[in-house]
């Protein structure tokens, strides 16, 4: 019996449970970290608009208070069926490509029918449904451009900035004999490296998302004046150079503690990237990544 009772405390909830299966979504994918923020952030306010539908004071962030059930409904089942279908919902927008290994066993585990797609809001699977796609509606035109159909190309995520590196591409390291005079310090440049497989060239991720609808700031422009002022310092200036120089000097004497830490952030392919790693963290569940 105790050993049972210990089985069942360690169980995660089930928005833990969802937020792994999105993690897994993620490591499934190419996405980079600015979609990979966005998808779970809308996984994540779809799990919190079901399920202020069942609580006392919660308002929904698109519908507000109008689903708010009767204090009757407000059960722990109804909530865990509520939330699970407008993760579900949300997980099969966010990672098409994951949804029959992934987030369809999940539901079946739970005991829900993922062909459930009622919009009725007298029960639970038709409150999570609403939620869902309320916010989904907002989010397919968010200027994340996830859909593709802002580009002539469809495919989902492309730039439609027409954005050009200021610094043409090079290969490392530049060599003595490289033009550094034609470089701009000041600008990204795009590196071309050897993966371990063939020669590729660096694409800046997320060029449009200076257009993306914010979630967790009034606009993608709110901390520019700040950072201007105090982010990294201009080529040229006195304050750059002592920056620079105090880069070299961590980078030449990391601990191993510290070079840990760089590597365990460091995210690469088929990880859960930053975002991902950070809600492993708020979860205090066990997360692991893969290799490529």
């Amino acid at each position: 019996m105790l050993m049972t009772a210990s089985a069942s405390a360690q169980q995660p909830n089930v928005v833990i449970q969802w937020n792994q299966a999105a993690l897994q979504g993620v490591r499934d994918s190419s996405l980079g970290p600015p979609m990979v923020a966005r998808a779970l952030f809308i996984l994540n306010n779809c799990i919190y608009d079901a399920w202020a539908a069942y609580d006392s004071t919660a308002i929904g962030t698109v519908n507000g208070g109008s689903l708010r059930r009767p204090s009757e409904e407000r059960t722990d089942a109804n909530k865990k069926e509520a939330i699970s279908f407008a993760a579900y919902r949300a997980a099969i927008d966010l990672f098409p490509w994951d949804k029959l290994s992934v987030f369809d066993p999940l539901m079946t585990a739970l005991g829900y029918d993922t062909g459930y797609v009622s919009t009725n809001p007298s029960f639970p699977d038709g409150i999570g449904n609403i939620a869902c796609n309320s916010i989904l509606m907002r989010r397919h035109n968010d200027g994340s451009n996830q859909l593709g159909t802002l580009t002539a190309s469809g495919v989902p995520y492309a730039d439609y900035t027409e954005f050009m590196p200021l610094n043409a591409a090079t290969t490392v390291p530049l060599g003595s004999n490289y033009d550094y005079q034609s470089l701009e310090p000041n600008f990204w440049q795009p590196l071309t490296y050897f993966n371990g497989k063939a020669l590729t060239t660096q694409v800046f991720v997320g060029s449009q998302w200076q257009n993306v609808t914010a979630f967790a700031l009034s606009s993608s422009s709110e901390y520019r004046t700040y950072a201007a002022q105090f982010g990294p310092a201009q080529y040229g200036s006195k304050a750059y150079e002592k920056q620079a120089q105090e880069l070299i000097t961590i980078s030449a004497h990391l601990n191993d503690r510290e070079k840990m830490i760089a590597e365990y952030w460091a995210n690469g392919p088929h990880t859960n990237c930053r975002q991902g790693t950070g809600i492993c963290s708020v979860n205090m569940y066990p997360c692991e990544t893969t290799t490529p």
